[in-house]
């Protein structure tokens, strides 16, 4: 069994490139987000979760045709190739040579999130709406995703924005030219082209882990529809 199969690409990026080796999560979920929260928000989860399993105030709406699901996957994969796009452009942006240093790359990476997260909680939002119009079952999966989001969204953005973070760590260590690990010494802005492609995939990282929430329940609409067609 792979020793790094319960954590996300972006986690397992960021741990490359510290030296840390990624291990399986030793905790189930329940104990690592019981971590995250004091006891006020334990008890609004807690409150979530009792209205999601009975039921109460979900709405009694009809069940989603499956033109719906499509429409929101189609939304959700045309948002990803546009933001995809985004990202790849910076590789031929001739104002990001290595005389700007990191904090150029530093304002585009947090451009790059700032439109992420506008654009992904929007269709986030838009994926709660369809999932509360489906059926009594979905519209309780969109009322524990709603409360989830507004207990860890914060704390989710502050872990994100340390991304950067490491990335500065990594444009220095690379800028120095240090050898590798056989001793040889990079070719003169190596180390550049070396640091583009790990922004790049950074990002791309980052952009998989913003989405699940989406995936998921885009997942849950096409289950729900095939289910009751």
């Amino acid at each position: 069994m792979l020793r790094n199969a319960g954590t996300s690409r972006l986690q397992r990026l960021l741990d490359h490139w510290s030296g840390a080796e990624a291990e399986a999560p030793r905790q189930d979920v329940a104990e690592r987000l019981g971590q995250w929260l004091g006891m006020h928000e334990a008890l609004r989860l807690q409150a979530a979760q009792q209205l999601a399993v009975s039921g109460e105030h979900a709405p009694a709406g009809v069940e989603r045709a499956g033109a719906d699901a499509d429409a929101l996957g189609l939304e959700c994969r045309r948002l990803r190739a546009a933001l995809q796009a985004g990202i790849a452009a910076e590789q031929a942006d001739p104002a990001l040579g290595p005389e700007a240093g990191f904090p150029a790359y530093h304002r585009r990476y947090l451009g790059h999130q700032r439109r992420m997260q506008a654009s992904i909680d929007s269709l986030r939002g838009r994926a709660r709406q369809a999932l509360a119009e489906a059926s009594p079952e979905l519209a309780r999966l969109a009322l524990l995703d709603g409360s989830v989001q507004q207990l860890f969204g914060a704390r989710e953005q502050k872990l994100l924005a340390q991304v950067p973070l490491f990335l500065k760590e990594r444009f220095e260590r690379l800028h120095r030219q240090e050898p590798d690990e056989t001793g040889a010494v990079p070719l003169p802005l190596a180390w550049f082209d070396t640091f583009r492609r790990d922004v790049q995939e950074a990002l791309l990282a980052e952009l998989e882990t913003r989405l699940q929430p989406v995936l998921g329940m885009i997942d849950a609409l096409h289950q729900d529809v095939k289910q009751t067609s």
